[in-house]
């Protein structure tokens, strides 16, 4: 029997957590007495966002102001050419400045730098307001975890928090710490330190863990170095989130253990995952230590972190189910729902489990609308929320049909409309534009649009394709039909101060190329072992000629710093074409040159470089040296062999990765 009782170390976390918020009530009670004009502290929060982006003197001259949601929906009202925003949140007010901002070409936020125009930015026009059709703007996968974020400081946690709340993102998941509770929950029902640190993979290989994908490998231990660390970085974040209104989707138990729990438990049953060639231990959730796991786990949870609302759990990742037969699987499945989310809804009968959805796409022989709906049949339809990931899958991969629709709007129960516009932080350019600028209306006018209660994206990994974040960030807050032309015309504005005729050229060839095909996993074949199988669009003179177009506007824009970043990493793609060529001609030898010349171009890139990622692993260790060499190696084994056996998964247009990992290869195989 597991009992979970709050003594010593996690009653002292409790009070600490009733502290703290006493005294964040007192200093809004303080903000409310005159110090900030009666108006909420989240205003104050969002005056420091701005602050970050466009400067402290800006920030103060804006008179920013709380109004009331619309129907429960986010919006801000932008008059005074600017300087006086009226929002509903401070994610409202962020995205208020920041579409003024857009909408007057006098800046923009990226991952590879930042420009804002002031003189531009309020000049006269038109009042207006910004408004979404959506409660929720939600961001992240899971895997981002692993493919981005795995080593992230709270330095760098706090400029994406930023970035998500000019861009309207108030809802994220955020899962920093689920090893260092799930130590908690395994240690408290008497399994050894040893028999969990043996269950844990490296840091960088996390996400699959919390999937059930994977245990114990690769690079482990995982050390409790990490999950120190991994607390101390997850109250940081929500902290943040807090304050800037945002909503965390933080994790829960979905049945995966270590496979020492047979030792203390001999009649529970442990099915073994298959994945991949890895496997994992899913506890049958027949079994009522299921259940108290999982309310020990968000107990646990909420004793360190104080009550969350919104709790992730996966239990089926791209795995088979453990059952045949479909009145067995049904009874199982819906067995396992009243379980996971029964075991939520036991410790915090006001939380609400939250699903992915890929598995409703990808698997689609497995997860019919009958098996999905059994799965989720034993939870009160308010209590969870169905994260439809990858419609843009749906649409132009898989040509399968929208799950919202053959769901039927998944029965009233609220979801979310989203993408996966990224698999594993590929650089190359893929993404119909067209979709991600106006894919979403039909399932804003559709008969089955059910509670469709939001629009997310889930990135396996970012800092990538900006453009593509930026178009999916502005169509979360509108219902109406994108000019995409128009609005590149206005992208290069803002992100460059200026778009020569040249430019709309280059953009008009990736439309026609890149950005109007969408590939699965857009790799060059010099990125894969045998060389023989990339899938970067083929065609390579039309794709040459767009990019040759945006280097002939050097002479005009070469003032910024942003159109200097994109040159160089136009120059590489050039490059690293040239090189595809040279492998669809049989003449490896031919690749070698450009691909070198490619690595030193991105030396000098805001982005793309081996040794920034390698950098954020090591600090990661927080000065511990041999940790420090662990974490890089894990780090670098992610985007690499991946496993094996995965490999090549990432393909990344790198400095540092090309002349280490790629070329190398190349050489050897042209022996």
């Amino acid at each position: 029997m597991i009992s979970f009782c709050l003594t010593g170390g996690v009653l002292h976390r409790v009070l600490v957590r009733v502290a703290r918020r006493a005294i964040l009530l007192a200093l809004v009670v303080m903000l409310g007495c005159g110090l900030c004009a009666q108006e909420p502290a989240w205003v104050e929060a969002a005056r420091g966002v701005i602050a970050r982006f466009a400067g402290a003197e800006v920030a103060q001259s804006l008179t920013l102001q709380a109004c009331e949601a619309e129907a429960g929906r986010p919006i801000c009202e932008v008059s005074e050419n600017g300087r006086c925003l009226r929002g509903s949140s401070a994610v409202a007010l962020c995205k208020g400045f920041y579409a003024n901002a857009l909408r007057k070409g006098a800046g923009i936020c990226s991952w590879s730098g930042s420009r804002f125009d002031v003189e531009r930015a309020f000049a006269p026009g038109p009042d207006f307001v910004v408004r979404s059709p959506y409660r929720h703007v939600q961001y992240l996968n899971v895997v981002t975890f692993g493919y981005t974020l795995a080593f992230w400081d709270e330095a760098r946690w706090m400029q994406e928090l930023d970035w998500m709340a000019l861009h309207g993102f108030d809802m994220a998941l955020v899962l920093m710490a689920n090893e260092a509770i799930a130590e908690r929950v395994w240690r408290a029902a008497g399994l050894m330190d040893a028999e969990i640190e043996a269950t844990f993979p490296g840091p960088a290989h996390l996400p699959w863990f919390r999937m059930g994908n994977l245990s114990a490998r690769p690079d482990a231990p995982l050390g409790r170095a990490w999950r120190e660390r991994s607390v101390r970085l997850q109250h940081a974040v929500m902290d943040r989130m807090a304050q800037l209104g945002m909503t965390p989707i933080v994790p829960a138990f979905a049945g995966f253990v270590p496979e020492a729990l047979g030792r203390l438990y001999p009649k529970a049953t442990l099915h073994r995952t298959e994945w991949s060639g890895f496997h994992s231990w899913f506890l049958s959730p027949e079994d009522p230590l299921f259940r108290r796991l999982g309310r020990a786990f968000v107990e646990a949870w909420e004793a360190e972190f104080g009550p969350c609302t919104y709790y992730l759990a996966d239990s089926f990742n791209e795995m088979h189910l453990p059952w045949s037969g479909e009145a067995e699987i049904a009874a199982h499945l819906r067995r396992c729902g009243e379980s996971v989310g029964g075991a939520i809804l036991d410790a915090n009968p006001r939380a609400v489990w939250v699903l992915q959805g890929w598995m409703l796409g990808y698997q689609r022989d497995i997860w019919s609308a009958e098996r999905f709906a059994a799965l989720l049949s034993a939870i009160p339809p308010a209590q969870t929320l169905i994260l439809d990931m990858a419609n843009d899958y749906n649409a132009h991969f898989w040509r399968n049909g929208s799950n919202w629709e053959l769901h039927r709007g998944f029965g009233g129960r609220p979801w979310i409309w989203s993408t996966i516009p990224n698999m594993g932080g590929k650089c190359a350019q893929t993404g119909v534009l067209a979709f991600y600028a106006n894919g979403h209306l039909p399932a804003l006018a559709s008969a089955n649009r059910g509670n469709l209660w939001g629009y997310g994206t889930a990135p396996e990994g970012i800092e990538n394709n900006e453009v593509l974040y930026e178009l999916i960030a502005d169509a979360a807050w509108r219902d109406t039909e994108l000019d995409l032309r128009a609005w590149l015309r206005n992208y290069s504005l803002c992100r460059y101060g200026a778009c020569p005729d040249r430019l709309m050229d280059y953009w008009d060839g990736l439309l026609a190329t890149v950005y109007g095909a969408f590939t699965d996993h857009p790799r060059y074949a010099w990125q894969l072992a045998n060389c023989t199988r990339g899938t970067v669009y083929a065609e390579a003179a039309p794709l040459r000629a767009a990019r040759q177009a945006f280097l002939a506007c050097e002479a005009e824009l070469s003032h910024s710093p942003l159109y200097r970043a994109d040159a160089l990493a136009e120059r590489a793609f050039l490059l690293s074409e040239e090189a595809e060529e040279a492998l669809r001609a049989g003449n490896p030898q031919a690749a070698i040159a450009p691909l070198e010349a490619a690595d030193r171009l991105l030396a000098d890139h805001p982005l793309f470089r081996l040794d920034r990622y390698l950098a954020q692993a090591r600090a990661a260790a927080e000065g511990n040296e041999p940790l420090a060499e662990r974490y890089a190696q894990n780090a670098y084994r992610l985007i690499t062999l991946w496993g094996p056996p995965i490999t090549d998964y990432a393909a990344r247009i790198w400095s540092g990765l090309i002349r280490q990992y790629y070329l190398p290869r190349l050489r050897k195989n042209c022996q």
